[in-house]
């Protein structure tokens, strides 16, 4: 099996259509960063997500250059909402 990494949507995405098993079959170990466990706890609490098992998911935590490796993390001036273009 293949090793992945996954965001908050793919794993809500699944727990939708009641199957996050199958990314279990599929990929083994699935990583998640903390921050997507918290996502989806807090999904769970206001009912956003269906309640499931993610006990098997693997809790990775990135550097930051591996985070914008894969754009999981926005530059500050994009992340404020800022163009990222130099004013004339």
């Amino acid at each position: 099996m293949r090793a992945a990494l996954s965001d908050t949507t793919v794993l809500s995405n699944f727990a939708h259509v009641e199957r996050p098993d199958l990314l279990q079959v599929l990929f083994s170990p699935l990583f998640v960063p903390p921050s997507v466990l918290q996502e989806l706890a807090k999904g769970e609490e206001l009912g956003l997500i269906p309640r499931c098992r993610w006990d098997w998911l693997e809790v990775a935590v990135l550097t930051s250059t591996e985070a914008r490796r894969i754009g999981k993390v926005e530059e500050p001036a994009r992340a404020a909402g800022e163009s990222t273009k130099e004013s004339p």
